[in-house]
């Protein structure tokens, strides 16, 4: 939420990466963001900074993972 936007190739040139090498994102359990500015009302900014992903052979490997 808030911030400066992302560059749609930057995140395109991501979701192909994961898709290309067959990643699968392991999800979250939590509060929904990782990262705070620490400001109020307009000024604050809150960030997903963190992913976990696993191909699906991982997955295999460590299924209670």
């Amino acid at each position: 939420m808030g911030g400066k936007p992302h560059r749609t190739t930057h995140m395109e040139d991501f979701r192909n990466t994961v898709s290309d090498l067959e990643l699968q994102d392991l999800g979250f359990s939590g509060n929904s963001f990782t990262w705070t500015n620490g400001r109020t009302g307009i000024n604050n900014i809150q960030e997903r900074i963190d992913r976990a992903f696993a191909n699906p052979r991982w997955r295999l490997l460590f299924r209670d993972a």
